[in-house]
């Protein structure tokens, strides 16, 4: 008897274990079927679908897992599409929304048009989501992209998208980076920003954003890139010093106004610095000048005034610095020259007066050298000769290459600089004693 029952419950778990296999199976299948129907939609939505020519249905079995730009987990459901460049054109189908698994979606740098489809919000698995730089991708960001609260990644750069950026942001707590460079959005930054506080690169430059930048962004204390260039952004400066783990700020070409805060110079982190093209005011700070880790440095097309100390010269690991276009008067400082890594230096369109220091020839990594000469005399120091790859401006006009690759003499060299000088600018206060 009591092995009549045992026979009987091992023949009833063994039926279970095959309807669950069988369950299993079936979904599995029907999961694939279902991912490959969206795919094969999306692929017939197009205009221009010949990178994708193996995109096809061979028999109702078949699985879309071995595609071009398509990939799956064990349970052969979609999970990825990478089609980065890959040439595709026309519309983002809808039936994209269908991929409940989708957790990767990249179709940057193709020729995509018309709207972000609303389905995408139902992507509830979707971790990155990248449609930059298809150009054409127009309207409205859908409020349903505001309910994928598992995303950690959105970049929507480089189209033609409009309207404003939306409280609903903050429901993207995950969020990591937030890339929106490029496109037509208009109105405030919404506060609500600074809910993200896994927001480590936020990218909102080329826009038309407009009024001040809300405090409340200050709370991204894991913030390591910020750019807000190319906007209407107005008022002073942001307070940035919470955002201990900055590494690169970028608001050029707004209307900022007043002083530059010494604050800034907290950030011991920071390597690009670029606030040029506003309207501020003052002197740079004297706290600047101890930011040890810039490597660019960007304060040109302001009326900032004052003249630049011999402290410029803590700056070793500078590459590149911008001065141009602003109001700085006083000598050129010879302690320039301790920023031996200096590949580019805009001091053009200035009061500058003086002398060009001998120790400016010790930049032997310059290429670029925009000096504003009407106020500069004395003589052309000939040590400018050791800058083998440097061309030297001034007005946006390039009139002197020296020693190309020291193959020409310093003496033919810096005649012909005197004589073009002089036809140009109508001007003799430089001289060279050869």
């Amino acid at each position: 008897m009591k092995m009549a029952r045992a026979a009987v419950a091992a023949d009833l778990t063994l039926l279970i274990v095959l309807l669950f296999t069988c369950s299993s199976t079936e979904g599995q299948m029907s999961s694939t079927s279902t991912d490959m129907t969206a795919l094969l939609a999306f692929k017939k939505e197009l205009t221009n679908s010949d990178p994708l020519v193996d995109w096809v249905s061979k028999t109702t079995s078949s699985s879309p897992c071995r595609w071009t730009g398509i990939t799956c987990n064990t349970l052969n459901q979609v999970t990825n599409i990478s089609l980065y460049a890959a040439g595709i054109a026309g519309p983002i189908s809808p039936s994209l929304g269908m991929l409940k698994s989708l957790e990767y979606l990249d179709l940057s740098s193709n020729a995509l048009s018309g709207a972000i489809p609303p389905e995408l919000g139902s992507l509830q698995n979707l971790l990155m989501l990248d449609l930059n730089s298809n150009s054409l991708i127009e309207g409205a960001i859908p409020a349903e992209i505001f309910r994928l609260v598992n995303l950690e990644y959105l970049d929507l750069s480089y189209n033609v998208i409009s309207g404003s950026l939306p409280a609903e942001i903050q429901n993207l707590v995950n969020l990591t980076t937030l890339i929106l460079a490029g496109n037509s959005l208009s109105g405030a930054i919404p506060p609500q920003l600074g809910s993200l506080m896994k927001l480590q690169w936020l990218d909102l430059n080329v826009n038309s954003f407009e009024g001040v930048v809300p405090p409340q962004l200050s709370r991204l204390q894991n913030l390591q890139h910020i750019s807000l260039s190319s906007n209407s952004l107005t008022g002073t400066l942001p307070a940035l010093q919470a955002m201990s783990r900055l590494e690169h700020i970028d608001f050029n070409s707004n209307l900022f106004s007043g002083p530059i805060s010494p604050l800034v110079a907290t950030l011991s982190g920071v390597s690009h610095l670029d606030l040029s093209n506003n309207s501020l005011t003052g002197t740079i700070p004297a706290e600047i000048w101890s930011m040890v880790s810039l490597v660019e440095l960007d304060l040109g097309g302001n009326s900032l005034t004052g003249g630049i100390p011999a402290d410029i010269g803590n700056l070793t690991n500078l590459r590149s610095l911008y001065l141009g276009n602003g109001r700085f008067t006083g000598p050129l400082p010879p302690e320039l020259s301790k920023c031996a890594f200096l590949q580019k230096l805009d001091l053009g369109g200035n009061y500058f007066s003086g002398v060009i220091p001998e120790s400016f020839g010790e930049l032997k990594n310059l290429i670029t050298l925009n000096l504003p000469f009407v106020q500069i005399n004395g003589s052309i120091p000939a040590s400018l000769a050791n800058c083998t790859h440097l061309e030297v401006r001034t007005h946006n006009i390039i009139f002197l290459s020296i020693l190309d690759h020291c193959k020409m003499s310093i003496n033919s060299t810096f005649y012909n600089l005197h004589k073009q000088f002089r036809n140009v600018h109508g001007h003799q206060g430089f001289h060279y004693h050869g």
